[in-house]
């Protein structure tokens, strides 16, 4: 099997090209709005910022689990650890879930509105 010059500009081509087309439109589907709907103003924000920090610690503590994990008992042990935090995740949400908690509200964080004020004429 021999890669020609030209396969491999075309498929760098392609792959910046849908790297530019994911990004421009945003690179996700529902699940972002989807914030939006549980939470509005700002707890919005919050549960945002929330989703990010989790996600990005996933992400580097996965990282470094996954070799270890791999090394006791292979992919299978992997699989298991997964299937066990979607059960965990369910679980937790069937449980705490509330449709008419603010999110704010549930972590103690004070209000993050501006305070008006009043504007007298004189």
């Amino acid at each position: 099997f021999e890669l020609s010059v030209t396969h491999v500009c075309r498929t760098a081509l392609l792959l910046f090209s849908l790297e530019r087309f994911v990004s421009m439109t945003g690179g996700c589907g529902g699940y972002e709005s989807a914030k939006f709907d549980i939470a509005t103003g700002d707890d919005a924000a919050l549960l945002q910022g929330m989703s990010n920090t989790l996600g990005s610690a996933a992400g580097l503590l996965g990282t470094r689990l996954v070799p270890v994990l791999v090394a006791v008992d292979g992919w299978n042990c992997v699989l298991k650890a997964a299937a066990a935090l979607y059960v965990a995740s369910v679980v937790s949400y069937s449980v705490f879930g509330d449709s008419n908690a603010r999110v704010s509200t549930v972590l103690g964080v004070p209000s993050l509105k501006p305070k008006t004020l009043k504007v007298v004429p004189t």
